[in-house]
């Protein structure tokens, strides 16, 4: 029968924590809060539901472990009533939708901390960009050579395109996917060779299951993608008022999309290339343009607060009204910006397009701390779910975090990071609990059963006390049978351990 087990893990961190651990019992509240065991369809022939097992998936780095195999030799793993076997099952089940968990999941969030647009200066806005994920393993599903615009080379991997939501000062990774580069030669495609490419692990997915939309996206562009995102997000309810990409992803798809949706307008970072914009019914380049304008005093404009000269020119793309803002960083160079808002005025655009900024801060962190694109499974599957996962962590700190202003998403995790207990330390002073237990009553000859069942009911004691005394007399460790005894006499339900 399907048991909705309580997760050992969670209650021992909340063991030896109360008001002085913010942020430790914030992560435990969180979780707890979020009634995983909805989003999941759990098999009858399981014994526990899936949403235990999920929870210590998301516990993985807070836990100082970076692996499902490093957490199971952990001295963690007496807290975990699951094999490992477990998680590598899940995480490759390709029936679970990972990307309808995410947004359920975000959904509730927005529900709960009420992160909506409260300032007119920082307006809610849709972030789009993407990172590399590099891997080691040539047998990995669908592995191939990408080109890395960071260090300017081919590496072994996945491009991951995201897509964030931010509003109030705080970051939510919304929606993700993963994608790959045929290349130019067609010889060697995704510049493998044809025996590795034969060595990669393969699997066979039906129509129905949500694993094969993900294997579609690979050979999507990722401008038809991120317009998919755009959409998905609107549908579930998700609105922003402004999209912010870099220049790779300014092309007239995107311009056209974002224009067409009501009360929503696109500011981006534009190239100085050969696309073509009207101005007083004459087509110029981007060069053109400033070369024709950037002399010319009734347009070259100085800001103090930026302290540079910038250009405002109002012109079409392909029938679109854009404000196009070339911005002077050096003695000659200029960069652009194109903004569909006509109304807004440069510094505001300026310093809303800072905003993506925080995308590239999301993508460090979460790499450094939450193992963003570490998994090296083989299965494409497993590489959605620990991806989803991290994404989640992510997620949840920066929730945290709204809440405390004056903690960073490092030093927040951190803290969780150093505020758990010991397993050890926690099994021996329970034992010790125990211990002192058995002695007393056989040296003072003193009914403890009796003794305990007053002290549970005596008005003094705290409800956290209470329930701390709960756990040490109902632990698995404990070297009496006085717990199951207790537990009978009492029939204490505690509230405060609810289950996940």
């Amino acid at each position: 029968m399907l048991q909705i087990k309580d997760n050992q893990i969670l209650k021992n961190i909340t063991l030896f924590n109360k008001n002085e651990s913010i942020p430790i019992l914030g992560l435990v509240s969180f979780l707890k809060g979020l009634n995983l065991k909805k989003y999941f369809n759990t098999p009858n022939q399981a014994f526990y539901h899936r949403s235990y097992s999920f929870v210590n998936l998301i516990l993985i780095y807070f836990l100082g472990v970076k692996n499902i195999n490093q957490l199971m030799n952990s001295n963690f793993s007496k807290w975990i009533e699951n094999g490992k076997d477990v998680f590598y099952r899940i995480c490759s089940d390709p029936f679970i939708n990972w990307r309808q968990i995410l947004y359920k999941i975000n959904k509730r969030i927005l529900t709960q901390t009420h992160i909506e647009q409260s300032d007119k200066t920082a307006p809610s806005c849709f972030i789009i960009d993407d990172t590399d994920f590099e891997k080691r393993g040539r047998k990995i599903e669908f592995i191939g050579y990408v080109w890395s615009h960071v260090i300017n080379k081919s590496i072994l991997g996945f491009k991951s395109l995201n897509l964030c939501y931010w509003s109030n000062n705080t970051l939510l990774a919304l929606d993700f996917s993963l994608h790959l580069e045929m290349g130019k030669n067609k010889s060697k495609p995704q510049g493998m060779k044809a025996r590795y490419l034969k060595e990669r692990f393969t699997k066979q997915r039906t129509d129905r299951c949500p694993s094969l939309d993900r294997v579609k996206e690979l050979t999507v562009s990722k401008i038809d993608n991120a317009i998919k995102m755009i959409k998905r997000a609107l549908k579930n309810g998700i609105v922003a008022r402004y999209v912010l990409m870099d220049s790779w992803f300014c092309c007239e798809k995107i311009i056209s999309f974002v224009a067409s949706i009501p009360k929503m307008d696109l500011i981006c970072r534009a190239k100085m290339g050969n696309s073509k914009y009207t101005v007083n019914e004459k087509e110029y380049s981007a060069k053109q343009l400033l070369n024709k304008f950037k002399y010319r005093r009734d347009v070259r404009k100085k800001s103090r607060k930026l302290k540079t000269n910038y250009l405002v020119i109002k012109a079409t793309y392909k029938g679109i009204p854009v404000k196009l803002i070339f911005l002077q960083i050096g003695r000659n160079k200029w960069i652009l910006f194109l903004s569909t808002d006509m109304r807004a005025s440069v510094l505001f655009i300026i310093e809303t397009y800072q905003i993506r900024w925080t995308i590239e801060v999301f993508y460090k962190q979460t790499k450094q701390l939450l193992g963003l694109g570490k998994c090296q499974a083989n299965d494409f599957d497993a590489q959605i779910a620990n991806t989803t996962c991290a994404i989640l962590r992510y997620n949840i700190l920066s929730t945290i975090k709204s809440k405390s202003e004056h903690f960073s998403i490092g030093t927040l995790f951190r803290s969780i990071n150093q505020s758990l207990p010991n397993p050890n330390i926690v099994d021996m002073i329970i034992k010790l609990f125990n211990k002192i237990i058995m002695i007393c009553s056989e040296l003072l000859d003193i009914n403890f059963e009796f003794i305990l069942q007053k002290i549970f009911t005596n008005e003094n004691l705290s409800n956290f006390d209470r329930n701390l005394l709960y756990v040490f007399c109902n632990d698995e460790t404990c070297e009496t049978s006085v717990s199951k005894e207790l537990n009978d006499l009492t029939k204490i339900k505690v509230d405060y351990y609810e289950k996940v």
